[in-house]
């Protein structure tokens, strides 16, 4: 009997499958959750690339039915599936940062602007 590392989900692409076996050659996921969320992952990932295949053939413009260019819809499906993918990545507790190591963004902690400060 497979074990639930061994099995791709076959509707997955190229991508999908490679992210598929590479985290599960890495982490072997198990949980239902786990599971659910990598195949979200991967399902994004195949999304991402049909988008930027798609965006590679035509261009991120296109015109609309007055001949006035607009941004061509797969770009917006592009964005979406990035950030799906993203995201799933975090929940799985795979992004890439080590917190650690990342600069801090913004204003260090507790330090007010120069209008508020106290003569």
């Amino acid at each position: 009997m497979k074990k639930a590392t061994d099995t791709t989900p076959q509707h997955l692409k190229a991508k999908g499958r490679a992210l598929w076996a590479g985290v599960q050659a890495e982490f072997a996921i198990t949980d239902a959750q786990g599971l659910a969320l990598l195949l979200v992952a991967a399902e994004a990932l195949d999304r991402l690339e049909e988008a930027r295949q798609i965006l590679e053939k035509d261009g991120p413009m296109q015109p609309d039915r007055f001949n006035v260019m607009r941004k061509h819809p797969a770009a917006e499906l592009e964005r979406e599936a990035r950030q799906g993918f993203l995201v799933a990545l975090k929940q799985l507790g795979l992004d890439t940062g080590d917190e650690a190591e990342a600069p801090q963004m913004g204003r260090p902690p507790n330090v007010l602007p120069r209008a508020f400060r106290h003569a």
